[in-house]
């Protein structure tokens, strides 16, 4: 039986190790392609693609809180129920993805200004219903425990996407545009092929399973709204301001934050269904027990990536990024937020398990709600910039980890009961 056990627990550390692996490779190929965007675009067609990615981003998370609910139970119910969750998430993207293109063409036929160019503009709507798509494939996957399934997936998207990657030297953004879409389109295809049980069987709009999954989901999708209205308001005031080229300086900070953050990503979909299922199931001695491993996960990554920035970052920007020099203070100043912002993960990881969901509602929108004014307060007395917005960015940070801080100590008893 011991046997046994040491070698599930070496599977399990192996497979989570390769996950991260894979996924650092595949960041990599992301900064890969981001050092082409950076060489081969200029600072214009760079702060177009800032904002192209922005939208996408936004439009990955219009899913109401039914990736977060679908997620939670795909990590504990039965098969039919599992599928009923899954052709339900499939109906609602059909349905979003109808109303984004009325909306397109209303915009089209009244000519509303919305700075990025028409073809850019439906190029970008479509790369971002494809990724809401993807989203709910990989968090599925990830809840059902494929993390092999992933890692393979990733590597054969990612090296296809890599095959088109020079085609932005000869037809530039539109070029930058096709190579960021085309991977989550072949991952998500892949999986449809392959992975029978996350297939679309049926149209299903239960109104009792809707009820059930937002439950669970809604408040967390909440706070992931507010996190993309802050990145919203963050990328568009400095294009507004301060211009689309001061959002190409802002690209290294938006470029570090990505990569900076995958290995937490990573370490937070190891545990995460981890964590759900212990505290579901009530085994509380385990629920610590993960807790303490994602913990210590975090701590170690972060101090190496401070160690690692303050003593490398500088000189591989030189090297690889050197119209870019200029723009290094701003990730410095950037730097405490990441940290502090990767940290508050073990937190949430918490409070979602145990549904105490209200607070990080509460702190999410209170954050948001401080960013708007502050931003308002330093463009109102001219201070808006650049580095202003980075410095703001470290400071709310750093107090939302404190508010979580101390009330998980204050709280734990309650919460582990």
């Amino acid at each position: 039986m011991l046997t046994v056990t040491v070698k599930t627990f070496k599977i399990n550390i192996n497979q989570s190790l390769l996950y991260i692996v894979t996924n650092i490779f595949v960041s990599l190929v992301g900064f890969v392609r981001s050092f082409v965007f950076m060489r081969w675009l200029n600072m214009e067609d760079l702060g177009i693609i800032s904002l192209s990615l922005t939208l996408m981003q936004f439009l990955s998370f219009l899913q109401l809180g039914l990736f977060n609910g679908g997620f939670r139970l795909l990590c504990y119910e039965n098969s039919e129920e599992k599928n009923n969750v899954n052709n339900l998430v499939y109906s609602y993207i059909v349905v979003i993805s109808g109303i984004v293109f009325i909306l397109y063409f209303i915009s089209y036929l009244t000519g509303i200004d919305l700075v990025l160019s028409k073809n850019i503009l439906i190029v970008s709507l479509i790369g971002g219903l494809i990724m809401l798509l993807n989203n709910w494939l990989m968090n599925s996957l990830i809840a059902l425990g494929k993390l092999l399934t992933i890692n393979i997936l990733n590597l054969i998207s990612v090296f296809i996407s890599l095959l088109f990657l020079p085609s932005v030297f000869y037809c530039g953004i539109n070029a930058a545009l096709f190579v960021t879409i085309i991977q989550p389109i072949i991952f998500a295809a892949i999986v449809i092929i392959k992975v029978p049980e996350l297939r679309f069987s049926a149209f299903n709009f239960n109104i009792n399973l809707v009820k059930k999954i937002l439950s669970v989901g809604f408040i967390p999708f909440l706070s992931g709204i507010f996190f993309m209205i802050n990145l919203q308001v963050e990328r568009w005031s400095i294009a507004k301001i301060l211009g689309t080229e001061a959002l190409g300086n802002f690209y290294l900070v938006s470029l570090f934050n990505t990569l900076s953050l995958l290995i937490p990503n990573s370490i937070n979909n190891i545990f995460f269904p981890k964590i759900i299922k212990s505290y579901n199931d009530k085994d509380i001695p385990l629920f610590k027990k993960i807790i303490k491993n994602n913990t210590i996960a975090f701590f170690t990554y972060n101090v190496l990536l401070v160690l690692g920035t303050s003593t490398l970052f500088e000189n591989i920007v030189v090297l690889i990024f050197p119209n870019h020099i200029k723009n290094i203070c701003y990730v410095y100043y950037y730097l405490p937020g990441i940290v502090m912002n990767s940290m508050t993960y073990v937190f949430t990881q918490i409070l979602n398990a145990s549904l105490k969901l209200n607070l990080i509602l509460c702190i999410d929108l209170l954050t948001t709600i401080s960013f708007v004014v502050t931003i308002g307060i330093i463009y109102h007395y001219n201070h808006f910039s650049l580095e202003s917005i980075c410095i703001v960015r470290s400071i709310l940070y750093s107090i939302v980890f404190f508010v979580y801080f101390f009330y998980i100590i204050l709280r734990w008893k309650s919460i582990i009961k």
